[in-house]
């Protein structure tokens, strides 16, 4: 941690968490015994706690220097769940008015900072009713298909001078860039590094490769058709099982408990959230505001997530 610049300050806080953490986890065993007892630890020890969020970047780094992948996998995507709701809220006002979007968030609030994602698929599917009942479908979808995980259009603004530099010849950009993302996959597997919350292996490097669609896109006409990259990919290429294989695929801790647990009926209105996602590069590149479809979605019996986005 010492080489981590600005961090000199909240190291003994840090080591605080780690060492409280470690007293109460088990790192032994199964990996689902692991998890189970993280969860735990979760929900008695940080959920609503003060500092919550610090917890859990502790023990994020910790569990990436102990190279406890499914774990640090597990926290990361219970990371992505911050402000999303928030966002979603802030895009109802604006979209359908303050009146209709206090009525569509009656009774939905944010769970505790730190609390397992599991606990998320009823507020999801309860928001999601009164989303439908007090708007019509293109409004829902308007609502839904924000930058609600607040990425920063600088982040893509590289993308956007390289697709200039292409000629604006979007062919040739999606071509490109899906070739780069193959690349930065296949340097993960080979440091053995995570890419975001994915183990990456030959076979995962192979299947992207194969699928244009997948971390790149195709154009069609007027669309493009974009594949969302499995969550746990490895996992999903293996599986045989058609419930697991929609559980792999999904990446949104707000829902995918759901797909094996049935613990909520979420619809896949839901999932114009991670279309949102995928039009921001588009959104970016373009400069102008695009518009997304969703084609196939792992909350409506399909094995992937697959969109399409508008060219303006």
């Amino acid at each position: 941690m010492k080489g981590r610049p600005g961090d000199s300050e909240s190291i003994p806080a840090i080591l605080r968490n780690v060492q409280h953490f470690l007293k109460n986890v088990s790192l032994t065993g199964e990996n689902q015994e692991k998890k189970e007892s993280l969860k735990a630890y979760l929900q008695k020890h940080v959920a609503g706690k003060p500092e919550a969020f610090l917890k859990i970047v502790s023990i994020a780094r910790y569990l990436s220097f102990a190279d406890e992948k499914d774990l640090l996998a597990y926290i990361l995507t219970l990371a992505g769940t911050g402000g999303v709701l928030e966002s979603i809220r802030i895009s109802a006002a604006e979209s359908a008015g303050e009146e209709t979007a206090e009525q569509i968030f009656e009774n939905i609030a944010p769970l505790p900072t730190g609390t397992p994602y599991e606990h998320y698929p009823p507020l999801v599917e309860r928001l999601m009713t009164q989303l439908m009942c007090k708007v019509n479908e293109e409004t829902a979808g308007q609502i839904m298909a924000g930058n609600h995980h607040g990425i920063p259009d600088e982040s893509k603004w590289p993308e956007r001078e390289r697709f200039i530099a292409m000629g604006r010849d979007i062919d040739a950009y999606l071509k490109d860039y899906h070739a780069r993302k193959g690349d930065e996959l296949e340097m993960c597997r080979r440091e053995n590094r995570l890419w975001y919350e994915t183990v990456i292996t030959s076979e995962v490097v192979a299947f992207v490769r194969d699928n244009p669609e997948v971390l790149g896109g195709v154009r069609k006409g007027k669309e493009i058709f974009v594949t969302k990259f499995p969550f746990d990919a490895s996992a999903y290429l293996k599986e045989t099982d058609p419930l697991l294989k929609r559980f792999y695929a999904c990446h949104c801790g707000f829902v995918r408990s759901s797909i094996v647990e049935a613990s909520a009926s979420v619809p896949g209105l839901w999932c114009m959230c991670s279309g949102g996602f995928n039009k921001h590069l588009f959104d970016v590149i373009f400069e102008k505001q695009t518009k997304v479809r969703v084609l196939e979605s792992v909350l409506n019996g399909d094995s992937r997530c697959r969109f399409a986005i508008t060219i303006p």
